[in-house]
């Protein structure tokens, strides 16, 4: 929101006032980034920021055990692509429904059943690979990317409501270098914890 004084003529005599009035504090009572305190909006970008930490983690990590999933779960190079595209099946229609429902219920009470259904969908999926059931595998990353789809969605509606036109480029380059960080270390620590753990 521009930030701009502007002039008002108090009374309509002679000795009318004129008087600063700031635009962002004027209004109908809406939210204002501007107004923030800055430990607030950093302790608000590291917790948006974390949200999608688990399921970036488990998408990174799949590539590089693709060998013990194969032995472990008996599938061949077609069921594991089916498995890695999972929760992406998802992603090309469920993004439109997710947006309206995010715009109707708010971001709050979203992004908490968003991270339940991902957390749902990682059990289902660690299940499936501990009983050796592939399609249950699938169904875990289904489930996740329901809840991805959407939380991608309310991520960048808590940026903007924290900090509105100023910073938002900032939020959005951290949350994005936190991922991919994220993303190279699960793959780079996948088989050595495969290794430690057997």
């Amino acid at each position: 929101m521009e930030q701009r004084p502007m002039k008002h003529v108090i009374g309509d005599n002679e000795e009318s006032v004129v008087a600063d009035i700031n635009v962002t504090e004027v209004g109908n009572g809406a939210f204002n980034p501007l107004r923030i305190p800055a430990k607030y909006k950093w302790t608000a970008l590291f917790l948006v920021i974390t949200l999608p930490i688990g399921h970036t983690w488990t998408g990174s990590a799949l590539g590089p055990l693709k060998n013990t999933l194969r032995e472990e779960l008996g599938i061949n190079n077609t069921q594991f692509g089916v498995i890695s595209s999972a929760d992406a099946f998802v992603n090309t229609i469920f993004p439109i429904v997710g947006g309206l429902i995010l715009d109707w219920w708010g971001p709050n009470i979203v992004t908490l059943f968003c991270t339940s259904i991902i957390l749902v969908g990682s059990i289902v999926a660690a299940v499936g690979v501990q009983i050796g059931f592939w399609r249950l595998l699938v169904s875990g990353h289904v489930l996740m990317g329901f809840g991805i789809a959407v939380l991608d969605s309310a991520t960048q509606k808590f940026f903007y409501h924290w900090f509105g036109a100023s910073g938002l480029a900032l939020a959005f380059g951290l949350e994005s270098a936190i991922s991919s960080t994220v993303g190279l270390v699960s793959g780079m620590v996948a088989i050595p914890i495969r290794d430690q753990t057997g």
